[in-house]
């Protein structure tokens, strides 16, 4: 007689633990959440799926067409998929720019130049070529090869371009290097410095501005410059 007892007591006990419905996880419906539109996890049955916060509270667990009352802690009715699923007018437009220097463009890019003496009657101008190569960091694009050179009948100038192209805020900056003048036929060359600096417009792929060089005589020649890049 005891043993009988002891297995109805075990068997009542199995029943009562593993009998019933699977166990749900999430929040009951209609539970108070703080932020709209904030989602998180819950169990229709054996499927995973996804509350929405609304105004309100918890709404009912969405898994793949079938909506949970987690107050009731079972599965409901099988019903269609959210509404936002089944959308059909978004469309998602993207805009695309180069991966290495953003708006900018690669390349060579060749134009010209002309300044004024200050203290002379005298206008050097001539051919500026560059080619522009991105950065390591994509940010940038540098300057590589960059001359300056203006043969004339007149003051010949002749001087190599150190500088980048800041992508970001379509700003180029500068500085010529090695420069060498020679103003006045006859005379002995001059050393000079100078720097250029521009606007870059993607429209057209061209950089125009401004440059300014002071020679070892301390003659000043400010003047204007612009490249386009070639195809």
């Amino acid at each position: 007689m005891g043993w009988r007892l002891g297995y109805v007591l075990v068997l009542a006990w199995a029943m009562g633990c593993g009998g019933g419905d699977e166990d749900v996880r999430g929040s009951a419906v209609g539970a108070s959440c703080a932020t709209p539109n904030q989602t998180q996890a819950c169990m229709c049955d054996s499927s995973a799926g996804r509350q929405v916060c609304t105004q309100a509270g918890w709404g009912e667990c969405e898994c793949d067409g079938v909506n949970v009352d987690l107050t009731a802690g079972q599965a409901g009715h099988a019903g269609p998929a959210p509404a936002g699923n089944l959308r059909t007018d978004i469309n998602f437009d993207w805009q695309e720019t180069s991966a290495a220097a953003g708006p900018c463009q690669a390349g060579e890019y060749v134009g010209t130049f002309e300044c004024q003496f200050e203290s002379m009657p005298v206008m050097p101008m001539g051919p500026v070529t560059m080619r522009l190569e991105a950065s390591a960091d994509g940010e940038f694009l540098e300057v590589r090869d960059g001359i300056i050179d203006a043969q004339t009948m007149g003051p010949m100038l002749h001087a190599d371009l150190e500088g980048q192209l800041d992508c970001t805020n379509r700003r180029f900056e500068a500085r010529m290097l090695n420069g060498m003048a020679a103003i006045i036929p006859g005379l002995p060359f001059n050393t000079f410095e100078g720097t250029l600096s521009g606007d870059y417009e993607p429209t057209t792929a061209t950089i125009t501005g401004e440059w300014h060089i002071v020679t070892s005589q301390g003659w000043m020649c400010p003047g204007t410059w612009s490249v386009a890049l070639t195809p």
